[in-house]
């Protein structure tokens, strides 16, 4: 739920957004522009996950302010976990291999093959 999610952030410290675009009552595209307009929250990387993979619909979120725009049928963990790496570093710093990053929005990723660059 976008709104939801935008009021989660105004109330939390947040590293990275990461959104899918169809969601109830507000669109990941439009919380992407809010958080975009929120002078608190601008600089927080969003990467948008979707279903949605016409090129339209990537230039869209790219023009809204996603960061990266991932389509589901191609998701590959080692890709994500790459973007994670990119927008939050510190989060791999004291990750040892065979760790876990663990993050509020999806549970913990287990890294059981080896983390790129880790």
């Amino acid at each position: 739920d976008g709104i939801e999610a935008f009021a989660m952030l105004k109330e939390h410290g947040i590293d990275m957004v990461v959104s899918d675009v169809d969601m109830p009552r507000m669109s990941g595209f439009t919380l992407t522009e809010k958080i975009r307009a929120d002078s608190r929250l601008a600089k927080i990387p969003v990467v948008l996950v979707t279903s949605l993979d016409s090129p339209e619909d990537e230039t869209h979120g790219y023009a809204v302010g996603a960061d990266a725009y991932v389509v589901k049928s191609g998701f590959e963990k080692g890709e994500f976990i790459s973007l994670i790496r990119r927008f939050i570093p510190e989060a791999f710093q004291h990750l040892k291999p065979g760790g876990w990053l663990v993050t509020s929005a999806i549970g913990a990723l287990p890294s059981s093959e080896p983390l790129p660059g880790v």
